[in-house]
């Protein structure tokens, strides 16, 4: 099941202004330590898992899973 992430995208130091994003995770690739990501835009991306926990925890490890419903048919 993908994983929906809030992830930290700017830095605003001083401002209280950092900007946050929710990102779609739907892939991984342990032996290369990848994830792989969507950002809204059709896009995937393969980004290191360690940049992506670096922007992952400021938004405190916020994440979303979407399951279906017991019983529910596939799409």
């Amino acid at each position: 099941m993908p994983a929906i992430i809030l992830v930290r995208v700017l830095n605003a130091p001083r401002s209280r202004a950092d900007l946050y994003h929710y990102v779609v995770v739907d892939g991984h690739d342990p032996a290369r330590g990848l994830l792989r990501l969507h950002f809204g835009d059709g896009v995937k991306r393969w980004a290191e898992a360690a940049r992506i926990e670096r922007a992952w925890k400021p938004a405190g490890h916020l994440m979303l899973r979407v399951r279906p419903a017991p019983g529910a048919e596939p799409a």
